[in-house]
């Protein structure tokens, strides 16, 4: 067989947050980060995958902005702070155990990611409908 080259582990392997972030339709900003993110996805169950292309085809903000009922949007809101939240705790633990150790350091995937973690935030918390978005410090 001809030689293969794989990447080492990396949390961008799980499924969990992309079909998170996927379900809610959350859209980032294209670049090199967010295309090794997509590529990472090869690496996930078959399963996983088409579970999160799925969740592509059908958002559920899409759902939510079509029919703006209060409750639905708090509901949303509520899903997306809680992912929001997991960012951020994310962003602090890079920075303390990764970046603080060494300010030239990459992230598991060979990533810089101090301004990727943080751009993720943001544009999380710019998905919000019912809240005004702030900036990740």
């Amino acid at each position: 067989p001809a030689p293969r080259t794989l990447r080492g582990g990396t949390g961008a392997q799980s499924s969990v947050v992309p079909a998170l972030g996927t379900g809610l339709g959350i859209a980032h900003v294209q670049n090199a980060l967010t295309a090794h993110l997509i590529d990472m996805r090869q690496y996930m169950p078959k399963p996983h995958q088409e579970f999160i292309e799925r969740m592509k085809a059908s958002p559920i903000r899409d759902y939510v902005l079509a029919h703006r009922d209060a409750a639905l949007c708090d509901a949303y809101d509520s899903a997306l702070l809680a992912l929001l939240e997991f960012r951020r705790t994310h962003f602090g633990f890079a920075r303390a155990y990764i970046f603080n150790k060494s300010p030239q350091a990459y992230g598991t995937g060979g990533t810089d990611f101090m301004d990727w973690l943080r751009r993720l935030a943001d544009e999380t918390e710019a998905h919000l409908i019912a809240r005004a978005p702030t900036k990740t410090r």
